[in-house]
């Protein structure tokens, strides 16, 4: 990709994106742009030092399953007109088939009240969903153009690396094992929403 087509996707400035190549030691030169020798690597590297979205955390029960309650928080959200992506678990199962989703976790640019789905606040342990405001501001562009790029889930996603980081660390004895999946799929192609 170009330094354009890389901010673009981002969402930072092409002069940010210059000084990261600079430095970053994945990051070659190309022809047409810059590329990297391994995506692996990359991505290995990524998922242990990215920090998280960060942000505030709401977790909510409800009785439904747990992609039935993801249906649920994007029709409310896009409701109030308030953008929103689904990661871990649920956009795992979208990129990756390979589990039955256990939890559900959104990322919301502002909080809404899911009472008003008959969801009820929880304990963190005992919760079956978890919505987000993150603090990390590249996850709504990053998402906006993946999902420019790939055909399908109307933009309701997170990006699949995002939702590999969060996959990791998801509860579950099978967690791991569905992230693993992900990953394969994000290192060999494109992952299809």
């Amino acid at each position: 990709m170009t330094q354009r087509a890389l901010a673009d996707a981002a969402g930072i400035s092409q002069q940010a994106v210059s000084k990261i190549l600079r430095v970053h030691p994945d990051a070659i030169a190309a022809a047409d742009g810059w590329a990297v020798e391994s995506a692996a690597d990359l991505l290995d590297r990524w998922a242990q030092e990215y920090p998280g979205a960060g942000g505030i955390e709401s977790d909510w029960y409800h009785l439904d399953p747990v992609t039935a309650q993801a249906r649920l928080v994007v029709a409310v959200a896009d409701s109030l007109s308030v953008d929103v992506l689904a990661t871990g678990d649920i956009a795992a199962d979208t990129y990756a088939p390979w589990r039955l989703p256990a939890t559900a976790t959104l990322y919301t640019a502002e909080w809404i009240d899911l009472s008003v789905a008959d969801f009820v606040p929880a304990e963190p342990g005992e919760s079956t969903l978890t919505v987000r405001i993150p603090r990390d501001p590249t996850i709504w562009p990053v998402a906006r153009w993946y999902s420019s790029q790939s055909e399908g889930d109307g933009g309701s996603l997170a990006d699949p690396v995002l939702a590999y980081w969060d996959l990791l660390r998801a509860p579950g004895a099978d967690a791991a094992e569905a992230a693993s999946m992900l990953r394969q799929k994000i290192v060999e192609g494109r992952p299809r929403g």
